[in-house]
């Protein structure tokens, strides 16, 4: 095979890509340095991966992306999707969703989708927050949630 490889990452795998290239730079940190952190904390990637993990080359998988977020010290959310929350941002199986949304989602603050009726939404928000948080977290959303609807009616 002659030329580049090619990228091997769908949408999420191109914003960790992106992401891992943003923090890195960000904190000033070369490949080797991610690497030496890595294997340090118990997940070693070489540098070169590093480099085609940045450049949509290597996949990352979820023992992959935890190490990363806990080396860089961000949640893991901040890798998997562009940091900012305005447009939309494509998902592998979500397809284009509006950040905000998005984001909201991330936190576990609200299903990724809303069901038409308020009260199906109600229903849905209260399986989401069941299935999605712990038992302590739970309340928090619930009231975040009847904030949120109670602003769509007003």
């Amino acid at each position: 095979m002659t030329g580049r490889p090619k990228r091997v990452t769908g949408p999420s795998g191109t914003h960790v890509a992106s992401n891992v290239r943003r923090l890195r730079a960000a904190l000033g940190w070369s490949t080797y340095k991610v690497s030496t952190m890595l294997k340090e904390s118990g997940r070693p990637i070489a540098a070169s991966s590093i480099t085609n993990i940045e450049a949509g080359r290597r996949r990352v998988d979820a023992d992959d992306l935890v190490a990363l977020a806990v080396v860089f010290d961000v949640n893991p959310s901040a890798l998997l999707f562009p940091l900012g929350d305005t447009g939309t941002i494509e998902l592998t199986g979500g397809g284009s969703v509006a950040a905000t949304t998005v984001w909201e989602w991330a936190d576990g603050e609200r299903p990724l989708r809303l069901a038409e009726d308020t009260a199906e939404q109600t229903e849905q928000q209260a399986r989401f927050l069941r299935l999605a948080r712990p038992a302590s977290r739970r309340q928090a959303g619930m009231d975040h949630i009847r904030t949120a609807l109670n602003t769509r009616r007003a």
